[in-house]
């Protein structure tokens, strides 16, 4: 027996449904663009870009930062918590000694608080990080094999918001919920007095409890709901007599 990620892929449909989705990812591709343009004047003043998640969101918090000992697999400490102290600290006494950058974490919170959604916030944080360890990945690459590409290899940058054709965020288990076993609940904001959903039908064949995840999807200017699930296959089924 082994199981596989599979992705169903559910169109929203209705104006106002499609508007709800579509009003979230553009702010999430805003904050995007203003947490790009902050890293980019970090690099300028500091030569080296914020790339720990848990560092970049506790920035736009205003709870003290607590971090936990990063251990490998075997438990042996990777990375103290005063470590990680130490390095957040100098991050806070050099954004404090330039006022652009402060002017940026104000943005950056501020836009925060406008999505309504951390958890949309941290899945953007994250992605970005994944495409800056790519960028470095295709410039190691670029050095050793410059042929294989068709120019040098370029940071992930800001983008005009118009110019924008697909945008995509996932989410883990506590943006949604099942409901009467049939529909997906997708919180697409998190406000005690005004909080935003949108809710899909699920086909029966999925098993409710094997969904881990969904992304949601915009492209143009059509929404769509990835469901993220894992699917168990017998290898009985792949023998031929």
């Amino acid at each position: 027996m082994k199981s596989y990620k599979r992705a169903l892929n559910i169109r929203i449909s209705g104006k106002q449904r499609k508007e709800r989705v579509l009003d979230l990812q553009y702010e999430l591709a805003h904050f995007r663009n203003l947490l790009v343009i902050f890293n980019q004047i970090y690099y300028k003043n500091y030569g080296y870009i914020i790339l720990n998640e848990s560092y970049l969101f506790n920035l736009l918090s205003d709870k003290p930062y607590r971090p936990r000992d990063t251990k490998d697999e075997n438990g042996n400490i990777k990375k103290s918590k005063q470590e990680k102290l130490k390095e957040y600290d100098v991050i806070l006494q050099n954004i404090e000694k330039n006022q652009e950058l402060k002017d940026f974490i104000v943005k950056l919170k501020q836009q925060k608080d406008k999505i309504k959604n951390n958890y949309a916030v941290q899945s953007v944080i994250r992605q970005y990080i994944k495409d800056y360890n790519s960028y470095f990945s295709s410039l190691k690459e670029y050095a050793r094999n410059p042929s294989k590409f068709r120019g040098k290899p370029k940071p992930p940058k800001a983008k005009k918001l118009k110019n924008i054709i697909s945008f995509t965020v996932e989410l883990n288990a506590n943006s949604f919920d099942i409901i009467e076993d049939k529909y997906l609940l997708v919180r697409l904001t998190f406000d005690d007095e005004n909080s935003k959903y949108i809710k899909v039908k699920l086909p029966e064949y999925i098993d409710r409890e094997k969904i881990k995840s969904i992304r949601i999807k915009t492209i143009g200017t059509d929404a769509y709901i990835d469901v993220i699930y894992t699917k168990i296959y017998s290898r009985n089924r792949f023998r031929t007599k």
